[in-house]
C-alpha cells in the first residue's frame, strides 16, 4: 500500500530538522581561545655603590713660639769711663760697642786680633785672627763700655764674641760709614776708640 507524502507533512519534516540543528548548535562547547597574559619584563635596577673616600686627615701645625727676648736697659747715663795710666811698654785701648740702633753690648767679650787683609785688597778689605785665650781682652759692662789694658805695641783689628750664639765671633774692619777700623798701640799711649756701631750679619 502506497502511502502519499503531501506538502504539509514535508514542510513539518523540514521544521523537524531544523529545530535539531539548532539544538546540536547550542549543545556544541565553543572552544574558547585562552587569552595571553602579558608578560610584565622586569628591569633590574642597578644601585651603584660609591666606596667612601678616605678621611681627609687635618693636621694642625704648631707655630714654633719665638723666645721672647727682655731687653734690659741699664739704668742712667753711661758711666766715665775710668782709664788707668799704661805701662811702659805696653797701651790701652778703651771705648764703648753698640748695635745700630744704639743699645750697648752688655756683657761682650771683645779682643784684640791681628789683621789679615785679603790678597790686593790691603787697607780695604781682610778679616781679624784673635786667640782667645792669648789675645788682649776683657768684658764690656752694662753699658758697652770695655778697657782693653796691656796691649802690645801695633796694628790691630777688634774681634766680638757673638753673645746669643756660642762659639761665634765676629770682627771689625769698618765702621758705619765704611771708616775703616785699624787700631795703632803704641807704648805708654791711650788709645780712644770712641763709640762703634756693630751688628752680626
Amino acid at each position: 500500500m502506497k502511502r502519499n507524502l503531501n506538502l504539509s507533512t514535508i514542510n513539518q519534516l523540514l521544521t523537524f530538522l531544523c529545530v535539531l540543528g539548532l539544538v546540536i548548535a547550542c549543545t556544541s562547547v565553543d572552544e574558547t581561545t585562552p587569552e595571553k597574559v602579558a608578560s610584565t619584563e622586569v628591569t633590574p635596577v642597578v644601585v651603584e655603590t660609591k666606596t667612601p673616600e678616605p678621611a681627609t686627615e687635618v693636621s694642625t701645625l704648631v707655630s714654633p713660639v719665638s723666645p721672647i727676648q727682655v731687653e734690659v736697659t741699664p739704668p742712667g747715663p753711661p758711666p766715665t769711663i775710668v782709664v788707668p795710666k799704661p805701662a811702659k811698654d805696653s797701651g790701652i785701648v778703651y771705648g764703648r760697642l753698640s748695635h745700630l740702633d744704639g743699645t750697648p753690648f752688655a756683657k761682650t767679650n771683645v779682643r784684640l786680633g791681628t789683621i789679615i787683609w785679603s790678597p790686593g785688597q790691603e787697607g780695604i778689605d781682610g778679616f781679624v785672627a784673635a786667640d782667645k785665650t792669648s789675645s788682649p781682652q776683657t768684658l764690656t759692662d752694662d753699658w758697652g763700655n770695655f778697657v782693653i789694658k796691656d796691649v802690645p805695641p801695633g796694628s790691630y783689628g777688634l774681634a766680638v764674641d757673638n753673645p746669643e750664639l756660642s762659639g761665634f765671633t765676629g770682627y771689625i774692619l769698618n765702621e758705619a760709614g765704611d771708616k775703616i777700623l785699624i787700631i795703632e798701640v803704641k807704648a805708654e799711649t791711650v788709645t780712644n776708640l770712641e763709640e762703634i756701631h756693630f751688628e752680626f750679619e
